[in-house]
């Protein structure tokens, strides 16, 4: 995802560019240079945890969208919780999803999606299946959303 001037009477002034790998940078906390590791194009929404597994490894949970989102309909991503593993020695990040985001309508500022584990009994299959959170008859579920 890269800023592009000629989107910016979009209201949303980012494209994908596949020419350009994402970056993970890892900056130490006493200071000094940012370590980049680059990774397959995708786009990281927000950074929910990180901690240090050993003196060489991290520990980053993030949501990730796949490559090709567009930022104007946000909606019609199917993101995914990942858990990262950086190892510094080896200079190399893996990384799997172990939940599934499930966004049902525009996510106004400040609501962000429900998080549906895996194959966790009684998890909806599809965005508005009978008992998904926010879905009609759903405890908890709103009108006017």
């Amino acid at each position: 995802m890269v800023f592009s001037a000629a989107h910016l009477a979009t209201g949303v002034p980012f494209t994908w560019d596949e020419r350009r790998a994402a970056r993970v940078g890892v900056m130490p906390r006493e200071g000094g240079g940012v370590r980049w590791f680059e990774l397959a194009p995708h786009l990281v929404g927000h950074t929910l945890n990180a901690y240090e597994r050993t003196a060489d490894s991290l520990v980053v949970d993030v949501v990730r969208h796949p490559p090709g989102m567009d930022l104007r309909d946000i909606g019609a991503s199917r993101p995914t919780l990942d858990r990262w593993t950086v190892d510094l020695a080896a200079q190399d990040v893996t990384g799997e999803p172990v939940a599934r985001v499930h966004l049902p309508v525009r996510v106004p500022l400040g609501l962000h999606g429900n998080w549906v584990p895996g194959g966790a009994p009684g998890a909806p299959e599809a965005p508005g299946a009978p008992g998904a959170p926010g879905a009609p008859g759903a405890p908890g579920a709103s009108a006017g959303m």
